[in-house]
């Protein structure tokens, strides 16, 4: 489902203006130990494959934007961190667990859902797959 989602920036951002480009959805939390073992491992993917046509977009749900921005702050994340405010998005998409994370290909179809932490080498593996066949 295609939503509209405030930045930690106060910038609006649309997942379908992200087509044309693969796309790593994940929702998270910064409460969420997991989650703040895989962001250094979405980053380091971000940094290698952001010229491919690869974007991330990591959306925050039962947080507030400071405590966002401070996340960011700490592990230098330069992708787009927005935070879902009511729930709705997270209510699309199933949300039930974090972190979750939706792979979309060019098109915004989902290739990938993958439900708890990635390790280095799947998020690698699962972006590197999807940028070779589109």
């Amino acid at each position: 489902p295609d939503f509209t989602v405030m930045t930690v920036d106060q910038e609006p951002i649309t997942l379908s203006d992200l087509r044309g480009n693969v796309v790593l959805l994940n929702f998270w939390g910064t409460w969420c130990g997991p989650c703040r073992r895989e962001m250094p491992e979405f980053q380091q993917a971000y940094s290698q494959l952001n010229s491919q046509g690869f974007e991330i977009l990591a959306v925050s749900f039962d947080d507030t934007f400071e405590a966002i921005a401070n996340f960011r702050n700490e592990f230098g994340l330069t992708f787009p961190l927005a935070l879902d405010d009511t729930g709705e998005i997270n209510d699309a998409y199933g949300i039930q667990t974090r972190p979750s994370s939706f792979l979309l290909d060019k098109d915004g179809v989902i290739l990938v859902r993958h439900f708890g932490m990635m390790t280095e080498t799947q998020i690698q593996d699962m972006i590197n797959e999807a940028l070779e066949t589109e």
